[in-house]
Parts: C-alpha cells; structure tokens; sequence
C-alpha cells in the first residue's frame, strides 16, 4: 500500500483558514498580526512639513528616480554597443550572417503585413 505523502495534511487534520493569522514581529520585538500592522515607509528625510513639503520631496524623489534609469539605460546601450562591436570584430562573417538573416526575415514580416492590406 502506498505511503501518505508528508507534504499533503492528512484528512482529519485542520488547515489554516483566512480567520488564522500568523504572528509577526516586529522591530521591537513585540509580536503583532499582520493583518494589525500598519507599514510606513522608513525615512530619515520625510518631510514634517505641509504639503509643499510633501511634493517638492516627492518630485526630487522622482527626479533622482529618472536619473537612474537613465543611467542604467545608457550604461546598458554602451555595453551592448561594446559587445557587439566586439563581436564583429571577432567574427565578421557570423555577423554578415546575423544582419542578413534579420533582414530577411523583416523583410517578409513587411511583406506580410502589406498583403493582408490589400
């Protein structure tokens, strides 16, 4: 006869339910439910000001948010940039190859999509 598996609960057994609430610490130790628990975002810089406050931090925030991408996004160009480059001149013909090959097959998407115009 086979065996219970020990991952599945046994019949009898009671599950969880929504109405059972896992405790959880928190950082000072007390133990509260997460369902009680209100999070706020910790920062050493937030504003106790009014509402001007609030935008004009919430706007550098923004701000210093799109520098970063632009970062990453121009570090991510350059490197690519790099390796293909890097690639050509490693394998000329392998790269012949591989522009050829995506300009034919965009070459018949477009001619695809201009017959179904028609």
């Amino acid at each position: 006869m086979a065996e219970r598996n020990p991952i599945m609960p046994a019949p009898n057994q009671p599950t969880t339910t929504e109405a059972d609430v896992v405790p959880w610490p928190t950082p000072t130790g007390e133990v509260s439910t997460v369902r009680d628990e209100v999070y706020e975002t910790q920062s050493a810089e937030r504003p106790t000001g009014g509402v001007k406050e609030m935008v004009e931090d919430t706007v550098a925030r923004v701000e210093d948010s799109i520098r970063a991408v632009q970062r990453n996004v121009t570090h991510s160009t350059r490197s690519l940039l790099e390796s293909i480059g890097r690639f050509a001149d490693e394998r000329p013909l392998h790269f012949v190859a591989a522009v050829a090959g995506v300009a034919f097959a965009a070459g018949v998407a477009f001619r695809i999509w201009r017959s179904r115009d028609e």
